[in-house]
């Protein structure tokens, strides 16, 4: 059974985050950093970190073993893979079409 991170591994790996992205660059540490909801406070001033990995250089396999952990962990009950539901909903639309408020269609031809 697979278990969300949380506990002493959700925190080692935000440690690692604000590491990479703060602690490296100079930027505010996520404690230090105004919201990003709303727009109370100074510009919330954080860093970021690439990491950026030639495909072509891992194994050929790679591309599969990576799969199957997919199809692992969203064999799980409760477990989302990221871009999972937005690839869905585009094959949805694709499919089915998309349905739009009459006031969106009013707005659009409002400014053509």
């Amino acid at each position: 059974l697979m278990a969300p991170s949380g506990g002493a591994k959700g925190a080692a790996l935000a440690l690692m985050v604000e590491i990479l992205s703060a602690g490296l660059t100079g930027s505010n540490f996520s404690y230090e950093a105004s919201s990003f909801m709303d727009e109370k406070g100074p510009p919330p001033s954080v860093g970021q970190t690439l990491i950026v990995i030639d495909p072509s250089a891992s194994t050929a396999s790679a591309a599969e073993r990576i799969a199957e952990l997919a199809h692992e962990m969203a064999s799980e009950e409760g477990v989302r893979l990221p871009g999972r539901r937005g690839q869905n909903a585009r094959r949805t639309a694709i499919e089915q079409g998309l349905d739009v408020e009459d006031e969106v269609i009013s707005a659009i031809r409002a400014l053509a």
